[in-house]
Formats: C-alpha cells, sequence, structure tokens
C-alpha cells in the first residue's frame, strides 16, 4: 500500500506483534470430518478448500463491512488512509482475514521505522554525552563538577520550564547545551551577578565573561 493505513498512536513504542489470527496463522480446525464421497459432486464442492486452506465460497467476495481492524496498543488507524485502501479490499474480493493481512504488514513495516528511528536518536544521544566527557574546557576528569555548575545555572535562570524542555527533547547531553550552562553557571559564581541589577562600570559584562574571545581578530 502506498499509504500508511496506521499511524504512531500516543506514543508508546512496544514492539509487540498484532493481537490475534490472521489468515495466514489461523488453526484449522481438527474436528471437523471430510463427508465428502467421490461420487457427490454437491458435497464435493461445499467442503472442498483451495491450496490456501480457505473455502472457495470465502473468496466470491468481500463481507458488505469489514470489521474493525486489530492494531497494537499504542497505534491509531490511519483514517484517511483506511478510507483509501478499503475501495482496493472490494476490488480484489479481500476476506476480513485477508483485508487484516495487509494491515498486519504495514503495522510491521510502521513499527520497523519506528524502531529504527528510536535507535537513532539514542544513537546520537549517546555520541553527544561521550563529546561532553571529553571536551577540553569542561569535560576530561573534571565533568562530573562541571554539569554541577551548569545544573546550578540552569535552575537559577530557567527554572523547571527549562529543565523540562531539556528533558524532553534530550538536548540536556548536547555538549554545546552544557558549555552555555557551564559558562553561565561559572560568570554567576564568580561576580555573584545579580541579573535583576546594574553591573558597576568598567567591569566586565556577562557576555564578555562567558566568551572571552569573542569580537577579538586572529593573530
Amino acid at each position: 500500500m502506498a499509504e500508511e493505513i496506521v499511524s504512531e498512536g500516543d506514543g508508546t513504542e512496544e514492539d509487540s506483534a498484532p493481537e490475534g489470527n490472521t489468515v495466514l496463522t489461523a488453526e484449522e480446525d481438527e474436528n471437523v470430518e471430510d463427508t465428502a464421497s467421490a461420487g457427490s459432486a454437491t458435497d464435493h464442492d461445499t467442503d472442498e478448500k483451495s491450496k490456501d486452506g480457505i473455502a472457495d465460497e470465502d473468496k466470491d467476495g468481500a463481507p458488505a463491512d469489514y470489521s474493525e481492524f486489530k492494531l497494537p496498543e499504542g497505534m491509531e488507524m490511519d483514517n484517511e488512509a483506511l478510507e483509501a485502501f478499503l475501495p482496493l479490499a472490494v476490488e480484489h474480493k479481500l476476506t476480513q482475514d485477508q483485508a487484516q493481512t495487509f494491515v498486519d504488514l504495514q503495522t510491521k513495516a510502521v513499527e520497523k521505522t519506528l524502531k529504527k528511528q528510536a535507535d537513532m536518536w539514542t544513537d546520537r544521544v549517546a555520541e553527544w554525552t561521550k563529546a561532553a566527557e571529553n571536551d577540553e574546557e569542561y569535560g576530561k576528569g573534571a565533568y562530573d563538577k562541571s554539569i554541577m555548575i551548569a545544573r546550578s545555572a540552569m535552575r537559577k535562570v530557567g527554572g523547571p520550564n527549562l529543565a523540562k524542555a531539556l528533558e524532553d527533547t534530550g538536548t540536556g547531553n548536547h555538549p554545546e547545551i552544557i558549555r552555555l550552562l557551564y559558562r553561565l553557571g561559572k560568570a554567576i559564581g564568580e561576580d555573584n551577578l545579580d541579573f535583576g541589577g546594574v553591573n558597576p562600570g568598567g567591569q566586565k559584562t556577562l557576555a564578555e565573561r562567558m566568551y572571552p574571545d569573542q569580537g577579538k581578530s586572529a593573530a
């Protein structure tokens, strides 16, 4: 299907398989006895099943209305894509189970894409953390102490809302975000700055403290 029938739901990321059986996994009824006789064409037509185990009469047409398709927990049906899929299912005379099989295939494709995206993000955050730990300015043996300084600045300047934003986006591990808050924390600690006051004349500004090389021409 060109369009995705299912989409990500409320953010729950699980790799569980879709609930319920499909036409490919359904178990056949072992208690059914074959009462067809070789000389009875009527019984033979009624009981005979095709090679894939689906009764011939099930292939004669799609149901009048398809039941609600089953999706894994955390996934929601893309109604727009579903509206595009249903006419195709009717055109090709898909049974409920056969249509469910197509939905299952699309579900697995969506889950695979989501997992790939999650893995890529996890790898990126790990790279950020490693870069921060080895940073020449605040890492390399001073990382833990530097993080405490950066955290203190984050609380004083941004408060809970900034902390939540850094947590939600994962950027609390970004080496440049850590650098910014580390420098800010040091500037606050060294000068005991009051953000609501005015700096005494001749004292370097906060920006000059945080970025001492800014504006200097290269030698």
